[in-house]
């Protein structure tokens, strides 16, 4: 799994905090989604990644780009 592959996952949840309880996307709305995520979201997304289940590896825990 690539190191963008595991902070999507982490974004994903982002993205769905951002949104009014309740709403439902399908995958390509999802992805849409993703690619338009602000910095913030990304930021806070690779932020999760670290606290909340550390997959990523040392040498993959600089920036946050995705």
């Amino acid at each position: 799994m690539t190191r963008a592959a595991k902070i999507e996952v982490h974004l994903e949840v982002i993205i769905f905090e951002d949104l009014p309880a309740g709403t439902r996307l399908n995958g390509e709305q999802l992805q849409k989604r993703i690619a338009q995520a602000t910095p913030e979201q990304k930021r806070r997304a690779y932020e999760r990644a670290l606290v909340r289940c550390p997959l990523l590896l040392d040498d993959e825990k600089e920036g946050i780009t995705i």
